[in-house]
């Protein structure tokens, strides 16, 4: 179970800690106050890439935009904060045994 999440440069989120996570928690906010966004990170944290990945744009948000929308301007960019990869994602959850899973997204440079 999880208990601690910890979201960093991810969406509207430059830095969001939530614990304790409870067994059941409910989200309560206005329009665009990043409740979606909350669930979509757990998904992303705990989701199989090996046969989810190319079908994660299409999982979180198919609605917008009535398409596709698998590709880096329309949806991996919008991961980041304000939109800038220059600012490193991490986001992580913190397990009640005391193991972590966690991811990070970084701009790769070319140099």
């Amino acid at each position: 179970m999880i208990t601690k999440l910890s979201f960093t440069n991810f969406r509207g989120f430059r830095n969001l800690v939530i614990e304790p996570v409870k067994a059941v928690n409910l989200l309560i906010g206005g329009n665009n106050s990043g409740k979606t966004s909350v669930l979509e990170g757990i998904h992303f944290l705990l989701a199989d890439y090996s046969k989810t990945l190319a079908q994660f744009p299409q999982a979180l948000r198919s609605s917008q935009g009535g398409g596709p929308v698998d590709d880096f301007k329309n949806f991996w960019m919008c991961l980041f904060y304000d939109q800038s990869p220059q600012n490193p994602l991490a986001l992580a959850a913190h397990l009640r045994d005391g193991q972590k899973i966690a991811l990070s997204i970084t701009e790769r440079s070319d140099n």
